[in-house]
């Protein structure tokens, strides 16, 4: 029974719990310190994602409004020095005596020489200043102008045209006759300058005298400048920037040929924003889009690759998983020692209890650790101690009921002897009464003999009062052993009971380390399950 009770125990403690408890704890500690890692670093990337994008996208959408915000106070600029020069170029000029007199008109277009000049210092670029006169008011249909070429610091006076050619069915001139109908000012569609080799666009503005048409000034923008304001714009590596009109004839391109319609080669998507004026990142193919509207309908578009969006994404994604590889080789490691350092002296534990379920009641487990096993290691001592006393007191009890039982048989013995002497001396008495029965008639005769064989009567019955009292005697004795027999027992069972409360102490002991055991278990079924819900956010 004993030898059964203690094989109990170390089978309950000892047995694969303890041998793989080690490496449960390295494992859960890795598991669980990895999961947090992956946790964070899938956030971490999940965020600066977010972030990356943003600023990208905050980035192209700055370049695009910076860019369109220039051209756009460009031609805004223009347009209110257009409209300054045109209050001033016919200011004083008398059209009821010019329309009579050409050298009115000619004279009038050299004194505003200089203040030609002075408008198109206000304009950046090379671009070129004119004044024109209504041909209209004249018999002979001349065509008077001025003209101001800010690079070679030039003026070209009229006439400068073929005046048959100057007409409102030439759509060469809409510039002069378009302001004439609406009364506001025009942009002409992209031109081209064939002897010069230039693309252009001319804004022209109408001037009127008491609702009388006099003629139009305007600029003739030389498209270089806009173009280089264009080209020069740096996105990433490999990014550009390219402008169209309102129909979507390309400007300026750095790949394309001016005045190309890309429409067709534009998504769905950025044209049903740029009709909806919808601003925003598009996807372009292999690119990232956006856009936006100067005053005058062009359309500014920037173009960057979606690799070079995601370059510092993947560069930071790298360093992440040089960090987590770097910070899981250092958490194994401590979670290998952080096991071993639980394993030890679970080991150590669990060789103690080996030895003492071979019998060596003297092993001892010694734990100096403020924990657990320092509780146990106390009430393991504690209990192979009380243990070797409640043995220790068996055996002594053991020894006087071995000793006693041996007194008890001796007694046995003589009063078993004794009862044969009685048996005998009692046959004896009665053969002798026998004796006296039938042969009364010779007891008259042999008085002598009667009393010779009452004497030995007497003598008999005195012997067995004398075995009578002897026996007595050792039937107290014997009483007596039993007393103390019962005694070494009930002390015997007193140290049991305080064995089985030690057991039961160790037995409670042990179970609060399986449930130590279980609730990593848990935590290891928790992890595992988080860990496939991040193996599923990281893939998704």
């Amino acid at each position: 029974m004993r030898i059964r009770v203690k094989k109990t125990i170390i089978e309950f403690i000892g047995g694969d719990i303890v041998r793989s408890i080690g490496n449960k704890v390295i494992l859960y500690f890795i598991a669980f310190s990895l999961l947090i890692t992956i946790t964070v670093t899938v956030f971490s990337v999940y965020r600066i994602s977010s972030v990356l994008e943003n600023s990208s996208n905050e980035k192209m959408r700055n370049v695009a409004n910076n860019v369109s915000d220039k051209i756009q106070n460009y031609f805004t600029t223009s347009g209110i020095v257009i409209k300054d020069f045109s209050m001033s170029a016919f200011n004083g000029f008398d059209y009821s005596i010019a329309k009579y007199s050409n050298i009115v008109v000619i004279n009038h277009l050299k004194k505003i020489k200089p203040m030609v000049k002075d408008f198109s210092e206000n304009i950046e670029g090379e671009n070129e200043i004119f004044a024109y006169v209504n041909p209209d008011m004249f018999r002979d249909k001349k065509v008077y102008s001025l003209l101001y070429y800010p690079e070679t610091d030039q003026y070209m006076e009229s006439p400068t045209l073929d005046d048959a050619d100057f007409n409102e069915t030439n759509t060469s001139y809409e510039w002069f006759y378009k302001p004439k109908e609406t009364g506001d000012i025009y942009w002409s569609p992209i031109l081209y300058d064939d002897e010069n080799a230039y693309s252009y666009i001319i804004n022209s503005y109408p001037v009127f005298i008491n609702n009388e048409f006099i003629g139009v000034v305007g600029i003739k923008f030389n498209l270089d400048f806009i173009n280089d304001l264009v080209k020069n714009v740096k996105l990433y590596d490999s990014g550009y920037s390219f402008i169209t009109d309102e129909n979507y004839n390309i400007i300026y391109h750095p790949d394309e040929k001016t005045g190309k319609n890309i429409k067709n080669t534009l998504s769905g998507e950025i044209l049903k924003g740029i009709d909806s004026d919808i601003r925003g990142i598009y996807s372009d193919g292999n690119n990232l889009m956006t856009y936006n509207k100067v005053g005058n309908g062009w359309i500014y578009f920037a173009v960057v690759p979606k690799n070079e969006v995601t370059k510092d994404l993947n560069d930071y994604i790298k360093n992440i998983l040089i960090i987590v590889i770097l910070g899981s080789v250092i958490i194994i490691f401590v979670a290998y020692f952080f096991g071993k350092s639980i394993s030890k002296p679970i080991k150590k534990f669990t060789s103690s209890l080996d030895e003492f379920g071979k019998g060596n009641l003297r092993v001892k487990y010694e734990s100096k650790a403020k924990n657990e096993f320092g509780m146990i290691s106390k009430s393991f001592n504690s209990m192979a101690d009380n243990f070797v006393e409640t043995v220790n007191s068996i055996k002594t009890a053991s020894g006087l009921v071995n000793e006693t039982s041996k007194n008890l048989n001796e007694i046995s013995d003589k009063s078993v002897k004794m009862s044969v002497d009685i048996g005998e001396k009692f046959k004896k008495i009665l053969d002798e009464t026998e004796n006296v029965s039938a042969s009364v008639e010779e007891i008259s005769s042999s008085v002598q003999e009667m009393a010779n064989a009452s004497q030995s009567i007497s003598a008999a019955a005195q012997e067995l009062n004398n075995s009578s009292a002897e026996t007595e005697n050792a039937s107290v004795v014997g009483e007596k052993s039993i007393k103390g027999i019962n005694g070494t027992i009930e002390k015997a069972k007193n140290q049991s009971v305080e064995t089985e409360n030690n057991v039961k102490m160790l037995k409670e002991k042990s179970e609060n380390v399986m449930k130590i055991i279980e609730t990593i278990d848990s935590i290891t079924e928790q992890t595992n399950l988080l860990a496939l819900n991040a193996a599923i956010e990281a893939a998704r």
